[in-house]
């Protein structure tokens, strides 16, 4: 079975980026825990750290199911990480096989 693949872009508002890192930071403690996981990488955009970029892997899409019903999903980035967002965008990936 293909893992999960998505890659999520994050729109920050002005005034918010270091609101956003502290929370973040907690998330992806948690996320990193999860037996679904196979990786949880973050990047801020180089020209603009209001664009903020994460690519997740997960075994599976249980796995994903798993990662967005967790207290912590639901407490840290639904209820406070969202308020602290312009816009929000993720995509789920297929691999070229060229």
């Amino acid at each position: 079975m293909e893992s999960v693949k998505l890659l999520a872009k994050y729109k920050i508002k002005e005034g918010k980026v270091e609101e956003f890192k502290i929370l973040f930071e907690q998330i992806a403690k948690h996320t990193a825990k999860e037996s679904g996981n196979l990786a949880y990488r973050s990047f801020f955009d180089h020209s603009n750290d209001s664009n903020f970029f994460i690519y997740e892997e997960y075994e599976n899409l249980q796995a994903l199911e798993t990662h967005k019903n967790s207290f912590y999903f639901k407490e840290i980035v639904i209820e406070r990480i969202v308020p602290l967002l312009e816009s929000r965008e993720v995509f789920q990936l297929n691999e070229n096989n060229f």
